[in-house]
């Protein structure tokens, strides 16, 4: 290895054990991987006085003199070090998680299974505008520009980050062996994470996104012309629950433990695959069609719920389920759809995006995900913002702003302003079911309670309605 620091010169050899392989100076001054007499890799550049640098920033420097002619890139990983594969490939490593090989180029803006982040360590986004970092302190941070915009709110000495410990699909903050934090349910072996250039950082498994900054949890859902190939599922966010798209063909539910709840009795057609068709329809094939929910709508969405239930959701409600079948009329309108919502989240404290535990707003980005089918807001650390900021895309996108004085309707966001007495300046938002007059009955969740229930409340300090378009 050439560690952080140290410098390799003419003469100088790095070397892999088990094979042949060296990393060493050539007469012209590059950087040579051999294999006895053969070249493997060379850097290019060269030139008399050559040496090559393992620099404490991170990257790796062929300089001539005073001049350098070839570098890595890397800079902004410190304590990186050098290694030699078997295969040849020379690899810049961050004590846990590979930075760039001369193979693969550069990878310091992923993560693969079980790969970590010691305190210092971090993901850099391949713009070098966004970086994601383990702190000595035991948080984790994504930053803009050095701008916090997430964290995981953790604290404690020797802290790790870890992607799939135990092949569990999940990302972890462990301390002293026990989680800390967690992106969701085990349950998706292989998982791999990358932060992206525009700053979402996006854990994948099985061929699709299980987890990102901008959705939370996701591995429950199937979205429209989604689907789950054979050996893939759904599982729900409590991780009580299963729906296998097994290689046999068949489509089941399973219980946390192995109790078939329901299946679709497509046994015996190896290879076959359920959709999510942009009709709205549940569709499993191999070859021809060999079950379907029989199902129309717009915006479908497939959902393996924490009661056990799998439904199929439609823009305007649920419209088929695992334990009733198809709901006759379709979804029954907005107020099914709130109503599906509030008997799903009832009870339980929801947190989002993993920052500071379950906060109103949390609620209303299940509500917004789950009711329009449509990803999460832009992080907001305060609730009111919802109203006041101008630059959420979504919410201009999909809402209509409806002032206070205006009666609300089931299905309305209220938003309440910085002035609502306890909000510590946060205001408040929850979801109308129903309008009193000088009160309204809402859902919501870190008012009056931290779990999600319903309440009547005043309309004082409101700042108005976000009423859905859809």
């Amino acid at each position: 290895m050439l560690l952080s620091g140290q410098t390799l010169l003419p003469g100088d050899k790095v070397l892999e054990p088990s094979t042949d392989m060296t990393l060493q100076i050539t007469g012209d001054g590059q950087l040579a991987v051999m294999s006895g007499s053969r070249t493997v890799w060379t850097s290019g550049g060269g030139g008399p006085d050559a040496a090559a640098e393992m620099r404490a920033d991170g990257e790796l420097v062929l300089r001539s003199g005073a001049s350098v002619t070839w570098r890595s890139g890397t800079t902004g990983f410190p304590g990186a070090a050098l290694g030699l594969t078997p295969v040849g490939e020379v690899v810049l490593t961050q004590k846990g998680h590979d930075v760039w090989g001369t193979r693969r180029g550069f990878v310091g803006d992923r993560m693969e299974e079980g790969q970590r982040l010691y305190p210092g360590d971090n993901l850099r986004s391949p713009n070098g505008r966004h970086r994601f970092e383990m702190l000595a302190s035991g948080n984790v941070v994504l930053s803009d520009g050095g701008s916090t915009v997430w964290t995981t709110n953790t604290s404690g000495a020797n802290a790790e980050f870890v992607v799939s410990p135990g092949r569990n699909g999940t990302m972890s903050v462990i301390q002293g062996g026990a989680t800390r934090w967690a992106s969701g349910p085990a349950g998706f072996p292989g998982a791999s994470l990358r932060l992206l250039d525009d700053g979402n950082l996006v854990l994948t498994g099985q061929g699709r996104t299980i987890w990102s900054i901008r959705t939370g949890y996701v591995g429950y859902m199937l979205g429209v012309n989604s689907h789950l190939g054979p050996g893939t599922h759904l599982v729900s966010p409590n991780g009580g629950y299963s729906a296998e798209m097994q290689g046999d063909g068949n489509f089941v539910v399973y219980r946390s433990g192995g109790a078939a709840q329901w299946d679709s009795g497509t046994v015996g057609h190896a290879g076959a695959s359920v959709y999510m068709q942009s009709d709205g329809n549940l569709v499993i094939y191999a070859g021809p069609a060999l079950w379907d929910s029989g199902t129309t709508g717009e915006n479908p969405v497939l959902l393996m719920q924490d009661d056990g239930n799998l439904v199929v959701y439609i823009a305007s409600g649920p419209t088929w389920s695992s334990q009733t079948g198809r709901i006759q009329g379709g979804g029954g309108g907005g107020g099914s759809r709130v109503d599906a919502f509030v008997s799903a989240y009832n009870g339980r404290a929801v947190d989002f995006d993993g920052v500071y535990g379950a906060q109103c707003v949390d609620l209303f980005n299940f509500y917004h995900r789950d009711t329009l089918g449509i990803g999460a807001i832009p992080w907001t650390p305060y609730a009111y913002q919802l109203w006041t900021r101008n630059d959420l895309g979504p919410i201009n996108s999909n809402y209509d702003k409806v002032s206070p004085g205006a009666a609300a309707q089931k299905g309305d966001v209220a938003v309440y302003s910085s002035d609502l007495p306890g909000s510590y300046g946060a205001g408040h938002v929850a979801i109308v079911l129903a309008d009193r007059g000088s009160t309204l009955d809402v859902f919501h969740q870190n008012w009056g309670g931290a779990y999600a229930h319903t309440q009547s409340i005043s309309k004082g300090n409101l700042l108005g309605y976000l009423r859905p378009r859809r």
